[in-house]
């Protein structure tokens, strides 16, 4: 979804502490005068793939965009490897046994966090996927506005456990604020990071819609960031 910014539920909008979607409320671009490459996320290894490939061909090296259909905050996400342990321990997983791993953009800051997906080329958003985390756990909803491509999204607990998952659709092209195309998790609870993986992508990798909640995210790479 067009950075599927999720509106917090809060009142208002997503807004800095409710769940910075990634839509209207993305997050992790870095900042003007930040270094010109998107920092290394915590505990992450150089994706030096396919993502990085993908990335460069449509942004810069200083993360401005290069060619049409990204915007800066896409360009200035992070990325990292992250890998989905099955909650089952005898289950023979999707694509990769008990553990599939994916290769994705990081919105780790406000700004990231609310662009998301938003105006970004529908091809990008099925065969991508991008991680939000959020400074402390939260409650909220994303939004899907801007976005023209179906994405799916989990919801994860501070240790990785899923919350919720669910399958957004394209929304309105309208301002944040009208945006009534919004998703939350059904369960009562809170969430630290949410996954959101275009469909085409989940199909490569063999997971096929709900499935995806079958999986808890390894948060190990980031425990220096939940302290």
């Amino acid at each position: 979804m067009r950075a599927a910014r999720y509106v917090l539920v809060m009142g208002l909008i997503l807004g800095a502490g409710l769940a910075w979607g990634w839509s209207a409320w993305g997050s992790q671009a870095a900042l003007p005068g930040a270094a010109s490459q998107a920092p290394a996320e915590p505990g992450s290894a150089p994706v030096a793939s396919g993502l990085a490939t993908l990335v460069a061909s449509r942004c810069t090296a200083g993360g401005s965009p290069a060619a049409s259909g990204v915007t800066e905050e896409w360009c200035r996400m992070g990325q990292a490897s992250l890998r989905l342990l099955s909650l089952d321990a005898g289950d023979a997983g999707a694509t990769g046994g008990g553990e599939i791993s994916v290769e994705v953009l990081v919105a780790a800051d406000d700004r990231t966090r609310q662009a998301g997906y938003q105006w970004i080329d529908p091809a990008l958003v099925q065969a991508t996927a991008t991680l939000f985390v959020f400074p402390r756990p939260i409650s909220g909803a994303f939004h899907m506005c801007n976005v023209d491509a179906p994405l799916w999204i989990v919801w994860y607990q501070e240790d990785g456990t899923p919350l919720d998952a669910a399958l957004m659709l394209p929304g309105a092209d309208v301002p944040v604020a009208l945006c009534r195309d919004v998703y939350a998790p059904r369960r009562a609870g809170l969430y630290r990071f949410a996954l959101e993986i275009g469909v085409g992508l989940a199909r490569e990798l063999g997971l096929e819609g709900r499935q995806l909640a079958a999986y808890r995210l390894d948060v190990e790479p980031w425990v220096d960031t939940l302290r």
